[in-house]
C-alpha cells in the first residue's frame, strides 16, 4: 500500500475507491461533485461510486455501491402511466402486462461482471398477451417503453418502435 488515493474513473461514470484509503462518505462526496460537473453537453447519465477492499491480487467489491443519476430530462414512461392513474405493482402482484427484463447485459460464461454481450432478455406475460412469440433482436431498449405505453394508450414516446400489435391477443 503505496497511502496514496487509489481511485480511478472507469468509463461510464464509475468511480472506485479502495475503502480502506477512502472511507465510502469521502468516495460518496466526490462523486457528488463528478455529478455536479458531468452535465450538459457532456452529460454522464450516471456517476457510480464502486467501492471496494481487499489486498492487491484479492481485492472484491463491497456492497456500498451508490449511483448518482441525472435526473430525466423529460417525463418518463412511470411518471404518465401514473398521471393516467394506472397502478405499477412489483412483481408477485396480479396485473395486466407482467415485464421481466435487464438493461444491460453481462455473460455468465466469464467471470467479469463488465456488460459483455450485445443482448438482453425479455419476458412479457399477461392476460391479454399473446404465447410464443418471438420478437428477434429489437433496434433499442426504448422499443419496450414504447410498447408499454401503446399497451395503456399514453403514448406515443419520443424514442422507440411498439411491438404491441405483435403480442397484444386478439390485434
Amino acid at each position: 500500500m503505496t497511502g496514496t488515493w487509489p481511485a480511478r474513473c472507469a468509463g461510464k461514470g464509475r468511480v472506485k475507491g479502495h475503502e480502506p484509503v477512502i472511507p465510502p462518505e469521502e468516495l460518496y462526496h466526490i462523486c457528488r461533485a463528478a455529478r455536479s460537473l458531468l452535465v450538459g453537453k457532456h452529460g454522464v447519465a450516471r456517476v457510480i461510486a464502486r467501492p471496494f477492499a481487499g489486498l492487491p491480487g484479492s481485492f472484491y467489491r463491497t456492497k456500498r455501491r451508490r449511483d448518482f443519476s441525472l435526473p430525466p430530462p423529460r417525463k418518463t414512461l412511470l411518471d404518465l402511466l401514473g398521471e393516467a392513474n394506472l397502478a405499477v405493482v412489483g412483481i408477485g402482484k396480479e396485473s395486466d402486462i407482467l415485464v421481466v427484463a435487464a438493461d444491460h447485459e453481462c455473460d455468465p460464461t466469464t467471470p467479469s461482471t463488465d456488460h459483455s454481450r450485445g443482448y438482453v432478455p425479455l419476458l412479457i406475460s399477461g392476460k391479454k398477451i399473446r404465447s410464443g412469440v418471438d420478437l428477434g433482436a429489437r433496434g433499442t431498449f426504448a422499443d419496450l417503453g414504447q410498447t408499454i405505453a401503446e399497451a395503456f394508450q399514453i403514448g406515443p414516446l419520443e424514442a422507440g418502435r411498439s411491438f404491441w400489435e405483435r403480442i397484444a391477443e386478439g390485434t
